[in-house]
């Protein structure tokens, strides 16, 4: 299950005359609520430039602010404002253009952000500033974060046609943090934001039959029907399994990354790893890809093996604190990096959400340094969150520790 898309709207700008309004917008709207990502000119380098389009794709909002003859360097293909036009009107999103006093467009604008020109916008107006704040988030889709609406305010967002909200409410009604877990409810609210094209309901919906697949049983907690006559359970699963296929594979076309590296993972459970390899490159840069692309690389699997490649990935992952990438960044360090390795394992190693495998690992470095206390501490968690082999390795630092 995903929640809604992190950021909800997304700024562009350039910084010769656009930069003080547009962090001015990105003020009143964060404290209105939205969750906003203002274009940084210093990601317009090297390899960081395809994280502009991930943090576009994130957001359902685009917001391009137009100081005078701020188009007028479209005409080139590398300008990034004409690109990040492109993109947002290639992938349908929301774009609102906030025009500066005295701006005007182009006559000669390329085809592939001419249609900007015909959209709702806003003009500037620094003596009704509030107001023309108030005109900007009438033309948003997005609401603000949902985190903080009560269930009921969530609701009613959704029944009056907000797709973010119906998403969420699924999500709530799916966790139960909406007076316990309802599924029909969930399934009923990701079927509508899906129909809408939310990518994220889309996804979510496809983990509904995918997870019913595997369990046909659960096809009543969803109530779910097929409409088809099948002869067994068999033809039951490859029926949800395919439903499951065709919606992440529709939330992939809206370049949605997760539902892109799922298709990854049931590539690989068919032994496709090429193809596997192919879908998560193309998920990039969500977490979990990149921490499959490393264990590729370093296990050779459809590539070379690649220790270097492996690491750069697994650490590229595991900026997010992913825990996964976490854990295979820090095995990658032992050698190399011991102390780097130690601080890496406690980060995964404790709390709620920890790896055992990290707390044992860890134990195994503090006693190779001779810090018997300390290993005998992670060995202890490690035994109690079920890794056998860590009570041989406790009872040993319980032996030398007493020495």
């Amino acid at each position: 299950m995903v929640s809604s898309d992190p950021y909800q709207v997304f700024i562009s700008y350039r910084r010769d005359g656009g930069e003080n309004l547009s962090r001015l917008i990105e003020e009143r709207l964060e404290k209105i609520g939205y969750k906003v990502f203002l274009d940084v000119e210093a990601l317009k380098e090297g390899r960081f430039d395809e994280a502009l389009y991930d943090y576009i794709d994130q957001s359902v909002d685009v917001v391009v602010v137009l100081p005078p003859r701020g188009l007028d360097r479209c005409v080139s293909e590398d300008d990034w404002v004409r690109r990040e036009i492109a993109h947002s009107l290639e992938y349908h999103k929301n774009v609102i253009p906030f025009m500066m006093k005295n701006f005007e467009f182009p006559s000669n604008l390329p085809a592939d952000i001419a249609p900007i020109t015909k959209l709702n916008g806003v003009h500037e107006n620094h003596e009704y500033f509030d107001k023309t704040i108030e005109k900007l988030v009438s033309f948003l889709k997005s609401t603000p974060s949902h985190g903080d609406l009560t269930n009921e305010q969530l609701r009613k967002a959704a029944e009056e046609g907000n797709v973010q909200a119906m998403n969420d409410l699924g999500l709530r009604y799916e966790l139960g943090t909406d007076e316990g877990v309802h599924q029909q409810q969930a399934f009923v609210w990701y079927r509508r934001a899906a129909e809408k094209g939310s990518p994220a309901a889309l996804y979510n919906l496809a983990d509904v039959y995918e997870r019913c697949g595997a369990d046909v049983t659960r096809m009543a907690d969803y109530g779910i029907e097929i409409k088809e006559h099948v002869s067994g359970i068999e033809e039951m699963q490859a029926i949800l399994y395919e439903k499951a296929q065709e919606l992440y594979e529709k939330a992939r076309a809206l370049n949605f990354k997760p539902a892109a590296f799922r298709l990854g993972n049931l590539a690989e459970e068919k032994r496709d790893y090429k193809k596997a390899m192919e879908l998560y490159r193309e998920a990039d840069p969500y977490p979990p890809a990149l921490n499959a692309i490393g264990y590729y690389y370093k296990n050779g699997i459809s590539v070379d093996t690649d220790d270097s490649e492996a690491l750069r990935y697994f650490s590229k992952a595991s900026e997010s604190g992913y825990a996964p990438a976490l854990y295979n960044y820090a095995r990658m360090l032992e050698q190399s990096s011991p102390e780097k390795a130690i601080q890496t394992y406690r980060k995964i190693a404790f709390g709620e959400n920890a790896i055992p495998e990290a707390s044992y690992c860890l134990g195994k470095l503090h006693e190779g340094r001779g810090e018997y206390v300390q290993a005998a501490n992670c060995y202890r968690m490690a035994r109690d969150n079920g890794i056998a082999e860590a009570e041989p390795a406790l009872r040993k630092c319980q032996e030398y520790s007493l020495r």
